[in-house]
């Protein structure tokens, strides 16, 4: 199975391969744990900056674009503001 999370809003679907049962997860209703962003994060071979939603969210007014902030510090406003997790992110089980 795979699993997608979206921001119903904003995030644009494209195929998903045939025979692959598909679970989607608004993460703006039900976020992510923090483990389960980590992992996330982890399995795309990213880090949380890579993935982090600038524009219509508080991004500036939290001060995320201040490169001495470490990932845990960028992981944790991500949780606590889910609207600057950018989206769709898939992961295939």
């Amino acid at each position: 199975m795979s699993q997608t999370t979206y921001q119903p809003e904003a995030a644009s679907h494209g195929d998903h391969p045939a025979g692959n049962a598909l679970a989607i997860g608004d993460y703006l209703s039900a976020p992510p744990s923090r483990e389960a962003l980590a992992e996330i994060l982890r399995m795309m071979g990213t880090r949380p900056r890579d993935m982090l939603r600038r524009e219509g969210t508080p991004y500036v007014e939290l001060g995320l674009d201040d490169p001495a902030l470490s990932d845990e510090e960028l992981l944790e406003a991500m949780i606590a503001n889910p609207v600057l997790i950018a989206a769709p992110a898939g992961l295939a089980a």
